[in-house]
């Protein structure tokens, strides 16, 4: 992940790399509990997302992160 902070278009190379991807209706993105590099990359390739959290309030300041992020 290292070598994607200086490259261009950093946020879209999930795109590129799933746009070569045919013959599935659906993927499924797994990424990890930040707003890193990595869960960039997912957004920008996503066209929905599921937010699995627990009920307690960091996960909920969390999420309002997330949600100020995909401007949802």
């Amino acid at each position: 992940m290292v070598e994607l902070v200086s490259a261009e278009r950093r946020k879209w190379h999930l795109v590129d790399a799933l746009s070569q991807v045919v013959g599935y209706d659906w993927v499924v993105l797994d990424y990890p509990p930040s707003l890193g590099l990595l869960t960039l990359n997912a957004l920008c390739a996503a066209h929905s997302v599921i937010v699995p959290l627990q009920c307690e309030y960091l996960a909920l300041e969390g999420l309002a992160r997330l949600k100020g992020t995909t401007g949802a």
